[in-house]
């Protein structure tokens, strides 16, 4: 015995399965947005904990200068101790990246006379020279007698290579 259909039944069955192509339809052509959407976020989440890292990093170096190596006679070796661990750890979070840590001293006498004190391949915002010719920084040099610099820079890879890989460059001052 064939079972009896009703028109509303054979009605319905074919509304959900006209609703279950639409359905199907709308992921497939969502499903991209939705990929780079996700991706997106994670590598600006990425981006912006490497950045905050290395920023904690360069901070790190200024005032491990400052509190470790300014009232040596030679800062050299406390230099290149604090150097090569603020060098490690920025290359364990982000590899590649050029640290340069520097120390100004100002002469009692005469009062334009800076000892430079550097370690680093970067290439420096900051120099002596306009330290001494009144530059932007000169007033600080001038009344603590002493400054710390750290700077970084570093190319960060992009997963996602939409744009092209940003350079970003942080310093700290103390």
């Amino acid at each position: 015995m064939i079972p009896a259909i009703s028109p509303s039944g054979a009605a319905s069955d074919r509304h959900s399965r006209d609703s279950a192509g639409v359905a199907m339809i709308e992921l497939a052509l969502m499903l991209p947005f939705l990929i780079l959407l996700f991706f997106g976020a994670t590598e600006f989440v990425r981006v912006l904990q490497t950045k905050q890292n290395l920023s904690a990093i360069v901070r790190e170096g200024a005032t491990s200068v400052f509190r470790e190596c300014l009232e040596l006679d030679n800062p050299d070796p406390c230099l290149d101790s604090v150097y090569s661990r603020i060098q490690a750890a920025a290359d364990a979070i982000q590899p590649g990246s050029s640290i340069k840590l520097s120390l100004y001293v100002m002469a009692e006498a005469p009062a334009t006379t800076i000892s430079v004190f550097t370690r680093g391949p970067l290439a420096s915002l900051y120099n002596a020279a306009d330290f001494a010719s009144g530059g932007s920084l000169n007033d600080v040099i001038s009344d603590e007698r002493r400054l710390a610099i750290a700077e970084a820079s570093f190319t960060l890879d992009l997963i996602i290579p939409v744009f092209s890989n940003p350079e970003f460059y942080d310093a700290a001052i103390f």
